[in-house]
C-alpha cells in the first residue's frame, strides 16, 4: 500500500503538470491503423498511385496523412526553442471563446494573449482550403519541414479538392482533472499482481483529442 500510495502521488503530480501547461495534442496510434500504415495509403491516394472506391475508408485514409503531417509539425514544433507554447512569425491562431482563426501580425503582442490562455497556436491538417502561415515565415518554414518528413507537398493535398478542404489543429489543449484525479485499485480489485500498482484516473479532454496520448506522457 505504501508503494501504491507513492506511485499514485507520482502520476497525480505528473498529471497536475499536464493539466497545468497544456497535453500535447497530437494524433494516437489508432488515428494511423493496426498495421500503421494508413497514412502512407493516403498519400497514394493523393498522388494517384492508388485508387479507393469506398467512400468512407478513402477518407479514413486522406484524413491519416493529414494527421501524420501534424503530428510530424508538433514534434518539430515540441523540439524547438521555446516548444509549442512560443508563438512564431505567420503563426495561424485561433481564438479559443470562438474558435476564429487568424494570422498574428505582432507576435509580441499575441504571445501573451497564449500564455493568458486566450489564443492557442495551431498546427497543420493541409487541405485545398486550409488557413497557412504565409510564405517566407518562421512559421511556413517548419510546416514545409513537417510535409517533407513525411514525403508529401502541400500540392499534394490540393489536389483532392472537395474531399479535403483542410484545417488547422491547436498543438496543446486543455486537460480538465476529476475528483479524484488519480485512485490507486485496492487489492483484489484487478488481476494483476501483487507487485504492480494500478491506479484509475479522472479527466476530460476536448473533442478529437486522445486519451491514450495523456496516459502516454504519463508513463514517459
Amino acid at each position: 500500500l505504501t508503494d501504491g500510495a507513492a506511485e499514485a502521488d507520482a502520476v497525480t503530480a505528473r498529471l497536475a503538470a499536464l493539466a497545468a501547461g497544456g497535453v500535447p495534442n497530437r494524433f494516437g496510434e489508432q488515428r494511423f491503423g493496426a498495421a500503421g500504415d494508413n497514412a502512407a495509403a493516403g498519400l497514394a491516394i493523393l498522388r494517384g498511385e492508388r485508387r479507393e472506391r469506398d467512400h468512407r475508408l478513402r477518407k479514413l485514409l486522406l484524413s491519416a496523412a493529414q494527421s501524420a503531417v501534424f503530428n510530424r509539425a508538433l514534434e518539430l514544433r515540441a523540439a524547438a526553442p521555446g516548444g509549442l507554447r512560443t508563438v512564431l512569425g505567420g503563426d495561424v491562431l485561433q481564438k479559443v471563446a470562438s474558435g476564429g482563426l487568424f494570422i498574428t501580425e505582432d507576435v509580441a503582442v499575441d504571445q501573451p494573449r497564449v500564455d493568458a490562455g486566450e489564443l492557442a497556436i495551431t498546427g497543420p491538417m493541409p487541405g485545398g482550403r486550409e488557413k497557412e502561415p504565409p510564405p517566407g515565415s518562421a512559421a511556413r518554414a517548419l510546416e514545409d519541414e513537417a510535409l517533407a518528413g513525411v514525403g508529401a507537398t502541400r500540392e499534394d493535398f490540393e489536389r483532392a479538392g472537395r474531399d479535403l478542404p483542410g484545417a488547422r489543429r491547436p498543438y496543446l489543449v486543455p486537460l480538465t482533472l476529476g475528483a479524484p484525479a488519480v485512485q490507486p485499485e485496492q487489492p483484489g480489485e484487478t488481476s494483476v499482481s501483487p507487485a504492480e500498482v494500478t491506479v484509475r484516473l479522472r479527466f476530460g479532454l476536448p473533442s478529437g483529442s486522445y486519451a491514450t496520448v495523456v496516459v502516454a506522457a504519463l508513463s514517459g
